[in-house]
C-alpha cells in the first residue's frame, strides 16, 4: 500500500501567490490566498501581494502573517519585479497604458516606406508636444518623420507613440494597452506626455532596469534590419514585394477552394505567420481581402465543427432541448444542444467519481481557446452543436434602442437556467456558494427585494442582485448589518461581493434567474443544510 503525506508551508504559499501576480494573474493570486487560508481578510491578502507582509509556519502547526523583512533579497527582487510590471502603468479615460520602448538611432529605408504607406493610420496614434513645428523642419514633415518610429511598434494599429522634448533631448516612446492592474494600484488619469515626462525626469536613465524604468527597451532599436538570411524570408520567387501585394488575394483563394478541416488549419497557420511577419508592409487593399478570408475560414470551421459535433452527439447522449425566452418572430423558440458536452459544462468541477456516477463520455471537437483564451471546449461544443456562434457567448440578451440580442445570447440565457436544473438533478443542490459565512445560522427567512445598482436597501430583507459586482456595495453593507445573506444571478468567486463578502462574513449565493424565480415582495426561506430555497407564506 502506498501513502502520501505532505504539508504546505506559509512561505511556499505566499511565494506561489506572488508568482501568480507577477505572471499577470493577480486576481488568481488573490483568490488563492482567500480560498486557501480560512479566516484571512481581503486586506491581509492584499498586504501579502503588496509585499508588506508574508506567511510563516505550515499547514500542520499553523500559518501566521508577519511583516516581510525589507532587507530580505527575496523582498527586494519581488518589489523590483512588481514595480516593473505595474509601476509604469498610467490611465487615459478607461484605458490603461504602459511604455515599453524608447525609439533611438538612425532611420532606414524600411521605416521610411512604412511611414509613407501607413501615415493615415499611424498618425492618429501619435501624440505629444514634439509634433509641433521645429526650426529644422516644417510641421507636417516633422509628423511624417516621427511616424517612422511607429514601424518599431509591437502593434502599429493599436499602440501609441508619445513625442516630446526635455531640454535638447527628443523622446519618442512607444506605449501599449494593458489590462487593468490590481485594484490596490492607483493609476491616476493623466496625459501620456505628462506621465512620461515625470518618468524620464525622475529616473536616472529611461532604459535601465529597476524602479520607474522601461525594462524591455534596447538602445539602437531604430537600427533594426531586414534579415534576408532567415529561411522564412525566402518567399515566392524570393520577392517580398510580390508576396505582400498578393497575400490577401492568395489567402482568400486558398480558403475559398478548401473544405477539409486539416487543410484549412494548415492554411490558417501559414497565413497567420506570413501576416504577422509582414503586416507593416501589406497595402490597405490587401487587408480588406485578408479580413474576408478570415471570415470565410472561421465560418467554414464552424460548419465543419458543427457537423462533427452533431454526428458524435447522435451516438453519445443525444440532445437537450432549451426553451428560448424572447418575442422575436425571426428567431426559433427552442434549440437542441448536445447533451454530454452541455452536462460537462454545467457540472464543471463536479467529482463524478465521488458521487459514484459515470462521467458522460465526450471527445471534444473544438480546440481549447477557440472561443477565448483558456475557455472550456465543452462550452464551445454545445454552442456550435446548437448552431450558435461562440463569439457571442457573452453578449447580453437584453435589447436596447441600439442593440438587438442574437441567438447565442438567448441560448446562453436558457443554458444558465437549465444549468440550475442539471446541478439540482445531479447533486441535489439548488445554489452554489460564492461566499460562505462562518456563523452558525443555517436557516434564513425574509422578504425578497430586487436590488438596484448603487442604491441602498433595508437591512431586514433578502436582496437579489443581477450580478456580484461592486455596484451592489450598498447591498453588501445592508446584509452585513442584517440577515447576512445575498442572492446573485451571476458572478464568480473573485467577484466583488464574493471577495468582500468573505471579509464581511456574509453568505453570497449564486442562483441563476433568481430575479425571475423570486418576485419582489415574496417571502422565501433558505435552508443551507439541505441546500434549497422555497417560497413561504407570511
Amino acid at each position: 500500500m502506498l501513502a502520501v503525506g505532505f504539508k504546505i508551508t506559509g512561505e511556499w504559499l505566499a511565494d506561489f501567490a506572488r508568482t501568480r501576480l507577477l505572471e499577470g494573474a493577480w486576481d488568481h493570486a488573490l483568490s488563492l490566498l482567500q480560498d486557501s487560508l480560512e479566516g484571512i481578510t481581503l486586506d491581509q491578502s492584499v498586504s501579502i501581494l503588496k509585499g508588506e507582509t508574508t506567511l510563516i509556519g505550515d499547514s500542520r502547526t499553523g500559518i501566521d502573517i508577519v511583516p516581510f523583512d525589507k532587507e530580505d533579497e527575496n523582498y527586494q527582487n519581488y518589489m523590483s519585479d512588481v514595480d516593473y510590471l505595474y509601476g509604469t502603468i498610467f490611465k487615459i479615460g478607461d484605458q490603461h497604458w504602459k511604455p515599453y520602448a524608447q525609439v533611438t538611432g538612425p532611420w532606414d529605408i524600411d521605416d521610411m516606406r512604412f511611414a509613407a504607406n501607413h501615415f493615415h493610420v499611424i498618425s492618429k496614434n501619435i501624440v505629444g508636444s514634439g509634433l509641433g513645428d521645429k526650426t529644422r523642419m516644417g510641421g507636417r514633415k516633422v509628423h511624417e518623420h516621427v511616424a517612422r518610429s511607429m514601424y518599431y511598434a509591437r502593434d502599429y494599429k493599436e499602440d501609441m507613440l508619445v513625442v516630446f522634448e526635455i531640454g535638447f533631448n527628443d523622446y519618442e516612446i512607444l506605449c501599449e494597452k494593458v489590462d487593468k492592474p490590481p485594484f490596490w494600484f492607483k493609476c491616476g488619469t493623466i496625459s501620456a506626455e505628462h506621465f512620461l515626462r515625470n518618468l524620464v525626469q525622475n529616473s536616472e536613465s529611461l532604459i535601465l532596469d529597476g524602479v520607474g524604468s522601461i525594462k524591455d527597451c534596447t538602445a539602437g532599436v531604430g537600427q533594426a534590419t531586414y534579415d534576408r538570411s532567415d529561411p522564412e524570408e525566402v518567399l515566392i520567387n524570393n520577392d517580398k514585394d510580390h508576396v505582400i501585394h498578393t497575400i490577401g488575394s492568395d489567402f482568400l483563394e486558398s480558403v475559398t477552394s478548401q473544405s477539409d478541416l486539416d487543410v484549412l488549419s494548415k492554411i490558417e497557420i501559414k497565413y497567420d505567420n506570413l501576416i504577422e511577419k509582414h503586416q507593416k508592409f501589406i497595402p490597405s487593399e490587401q487587408w480588406t481581402l485578408i479580413e474576408d478570408a478570415w471570415t470565410i475560414l472561421y465560418n467554414k470551421k464552424l460548419e465543419l465543427y458543427q457537423t462533427a459535433i452533431t454526428t458524435q452527439a447522435q451516438t453519445l447522449g443525444g440532445f437537450i432541448r432549451l426553451e428560448l425566452n424572447h418575442n422575436i418572430p425571426t428567431m426559433p423558440n427552442f434549440v437542441e444542444v448536445p447533451k454530454h458536452p452541455f452536462i460537462l459544462w454545467a457540472l464543471r468541477g463536479f467529482s463524478f467519481k465521488s458521487y459514484g456516477i459515470e462521467r458522460p463520455v465526450w471527445e471534444n471537437v473544438t480546440p481549447k481557446g477557440f472561443k477565448m483564451a483558456q475557455d472550456d471546449p465543452n462550452h464551445s461544443d454545445f454552442l456550435i452543436g446548437a448552431g450558435c456562434n461562440p463569439k457571442h457567448a457573452y453578449d447580453s440578451d437584453e435589447a436596447t434602442e441600439h442593440y438587438t440580442p442574437n441567438l447565442t445570447a438567448f441560448v446562453m440565457s436558457a443554458a444558465y437556467s437549465k444549468r440550475t436544473d442539471i446541478i439540482k438533478e445531479w447533486t441535489g443542490v439548488e445554489f452554489a456558494y460564492l461566499s460562505k459565512s462562518s456563523d452558525d445560522d443555517l436557516y434564513y427567512w425574509g422578504k425578497v427585494v430586487h436590488a438596484n445598482p448603487d442604491y441602498p436597501i433595508d437591512n431586514d430583507c433578502i436582496p437579489i442582485c443581477k450580478n456580484a459586482g461592486m455596484e451592489y456595495q450598498f447591498v453588501l453593507e445592508a446584509a452585513k448589518k442584517g440577515k447576512k445573506i445575498i442572492i446573485c444571478e451571476t458572478g464568480g468567486k473573485l467577484a466583488h461581493l464574493a471577495t468582500v463578502g468573505r471579509e464581511y462574513n456574509v453568505n453570497v449565493l449564486l442562483v441563476p434567474d433568481a430575479l425571475t424565480k423570486y418576485k419582489q415582495g415574496q417571502f422565501i426561506s433558505i435552508d443551507l443544510v439541505n441546500n434549497n430555497i422555497t417560497l413561504t407564506l407570511l
